[in-house]
């Protein structure tokens, strides 16, 4: 009896399909067909056509996969998946199966945001829009929405407008613009309305580290918070003269920068703040292997007793793995807890 092949069949043998074309030449066999010309690329032309059709029929496969998981995500969600695997959300899942958290944060908004927007959903299931770009106009129909009031046909003409945006920084920038273009115009003797300015309902702040370990933030703060983050900057961000007189080197973002760093590190000094735990009020958490040798070299290599995919370098809690300078930095006035593990 022939029984009928199923979706996910289909999908995993093409995906041995792409396996074998990337295959790379070798000794004893000659290689895959994608595998061949990459490697040899023709200068004169030839290939051209393969590998541009190549460039835009994965592109397209790519923007369909990443849309399927994206809605398995919010299936998976949905059905419960989660707890029963003993994880908190299904971007969990998705973590444990490799992807970045900021990806799986992403395949997650699309999903969810994938009902709301009919239109934007159709494109994508014809491989037309990436998961970047789709975040990004669910992102920004969000954004408006919490300024301005929309029926479901303003949300999809909205979702329209921001769709035919080429990049995503456009989608973010246009987002904003209809913001204000569309916000209803307040009456300033109605004691009732509050101007979207002055709306702490409405800020938000994002934290990013990247993959150089340098942390990126953004801030949308109403008038007053923002009028008590630049008087608190103001006084520590001020240009100071060297020594001899001249003026300062730093540019106005690195000195706005390390003013914001000193008023971080002041908080984190005092006595008076809250902490979750109720107990030590840490600066930083610092994760330091026992296998990591202050007096090791370079040349002595990686410590014989390392298991496979075990790290000998320190990380922060948030930022990741950090140089043996930091460390030095941060240890010299530290609480230690040692933590044994098993092999598992």
């Amino acid at each position: 009896m022939t029984m009928t092949r199923t979706v996910v069949d289909v999908v995993t043998e093409l995906a041995d399909l792409l396996s074998d074309a990337l295959d790379p030449p070798g000794t004893a066999s000659p290689g895959g067909e994608w595998a061949r010309v990459f490697a040899s690329p023709s200068p004169t032309g030839v290939d051209d056509r393969l590998i541009l059709a190549v460039m835009v029929e994965v592109t397209r496969l790519l923007n369909l996969c990443t849309t399927t998981l994206a809605t398995a995500t919010e299936a998976a969600e949905r059905a419960g998946i989660p707890a029963r695997k003993r994880v908190k959300r299904a971007t969990d899942l998705l973590r444990e199966l490799g992807h970045p958290p900021a990806v799986a944060h992403r395949l997650a908004r699309v999903g969810a945001a994938a009902a709301s927007l009919p239109d934007l959903s159709r494109q994508a299931r014809t491989g037309g829009v990436s998961l970047e770009h789709g975040d990004a106009v669910g992102r920004g129909v969000a954004f408006v929405s919490r300024r301005v009031p929309l029926d479901d046909q303003s949300r999809q003409d909205l979702a329209r407008r921001l769709a035919v945006q080429v990049t995503p920084a456009d989608v973010d920038t246009r987002a904003r613009e209809l913001a204000l273009e569309w916000a209803p115009a307040s009456d300033p003797t109605d004691p009732e309305v509050v101007p979207v300015a002055e709306r702490p309902e409405l800020n938000e702040m994002t934290l990013t580290t990247g993959p150089d370990g340098r942390t990126t933030a953004t801030l949308d703060l109403d008038a007053l918070s923002g009028e008590e983050l630049h008087q608190a900057l103001d006084p520590l961000c001020r240009p100071v003269p060297l020594p001899d007189g001249s003026r300062d080197p730093r540019t106005v973002g690195q000195r706005r920068a390390e003013a914001f760093g000193q008023i971080v590190r002041g908080y984190l000094t005092g006595r008076d703040r809250l902490t979750a735990s109720g107990g030590v009020l840490p600066h930083v958490t610092l994760i330091v292997p026992t296998h990591t040798q202050t007096t090791r070299t370079e040349a002595a290599g990686p410590a014989p007793s390392l298991s496979a995919g075990a790290s000998s370098v320190a990380s922060l809690g948030f930022a990741g793995p950090v140089s043996p300078s930091t460390v030095g930095l941060v240890v010299c006035e530290a609480a230690m807890r040692r933590v044994v593990l098993d092999g598992e």
